[in-house]
């Protein structure tokens, strides 16, 4: 019996999403606009880049998302960039499940913006899809991997999990859909700025007042990082029970502010606002911008805006 050997090879590619626009929207990932898709276009080079050198028989897992249709959406904006770069591969195999492709389908034909496609994680909450389609899918998945040993396989299957919720912290008044009060006062005088210069700023105070500026409470940014990597963790832990010990990759697409946080711990195992500085300057992430990482089981290498950080 040929023994099984497992890779210490592990990648993310984790991403913004793309931009949800107040004009005109895209007809095919509901959720984003035109511009979105753009934005997607021009950011996929890098997750295309990271596909291209990774070993020959990678896994890529694209799709931990909020309960928010713009991340769902833009994963499989992503995805589709990606499937047509590798059009008439052989090496590579792209593969959607026929579930989330009806899913769409149905979502664009009926003209539902505010539906997301993404499944919950261990079947927890509420989905779009029956149980029966959620079995079916895993059952597809499992198979296309297995059937194909010695290719890139780069699957797109959205799932929810709560620990990249936006409601969950307390960012955005469920009832209005607008700001806290907390981070409302952060951004007092500089509404007017450019929105990555806002959330940079947002972020960096973030971390500096550790969620707490005069009377108005926020998000403690160790909880949020608590919850954000324990999301990661699982969808890491789904990924892997698919790909049977290949090189594991997963991409996740989430929201500002705690992206930007993630992002800076891993480049510089701190956060403080010092650290996001080193890392972003003034500006947060862009919608659909990427930030990558790489690790061999020894050293971890963090990417972002073609500035490298490595550790051990």
């Amino acid at each position: 019996m040929k023994q099984e050997i497992k890779s210490n090879i592990r990648g993310m590619f984790l991403a913004r999403h793309a931009d949800k626009g107040n004009g005109a929207m895209s007809q095919k990932h509901l959720g984003i606009s035109d511009q979105g898709e753009r934005e997607v276009r021009q950011y996929a080079t890098r997750l295309q880049q990271m596909i291209e050198q990774s070993p020959q028989n990678a896994v890529f897992f694209l799709g931990a998302c909020s309960e928010h249709q713009r991340t769902d959406a833009t994963a499989l904006a992503y995805m589709d960039k990606v499937s047509r770069g590798y059009n008439g591969r052989e090496d590579v195999v792209v593969y959607v499940p026929k579930a989330i492709e009806r899913w769409q389908q149905e979502k664009a034909q009926a003209k539902l913006p505010n539906m997301s496609t993404s499944i919950p994680y261990n079947n927890k909450g509420v989905s779009n899809l029956t149980l029966r389609e959620i079995r079916d899918t895993i059952k597809e998945t499992r198979k296309v991997i297995k059937d194909n040993p010695d290719k890139k396989v780069i699957v797109c299957l959205p799932l929810y999990l709560k620990d990249f919720s936006f409601f969950r912290h307390g960012w955005i008044n469920p009832q209005t859909y607008d700001f806290n009060d907390y981070a409302k006062k952060i951004l007092e005088g500089r509404v007017e700025l450019p929105e990555q210069e806002q959330y940079g700023h947002l972020t960096r105070r973030w971390l500096e007042t550790q969620g707490r500026l005069d009377s108005f409470k926020g998000p403690n940014p160790q909880d949020c990082m608590g919850d954000f990597e324990k999301g990661v963790g699982r969808y890491k832990r789904f990924a892997s029970r698919f790909a049977g010990g290949r090189p594991t990759y997963t991409g996740t697409f989430n929201h500002a502010w705690e992206a930007d946080a993630y992002a800076t711990k891993e480049a510089t195992e701190k956060l403080t606002p010092e650290a996001f500085d080193e890392v972003f300057g003034k500006k947060a992430l862009a919608t659909a911008e990427p930030v990558t990482i790489l690790s061999n089981g020894t050293t971890k290498t963090v990417s972002v805006r073609n500035r490298e950080w490595g550790r051990k």
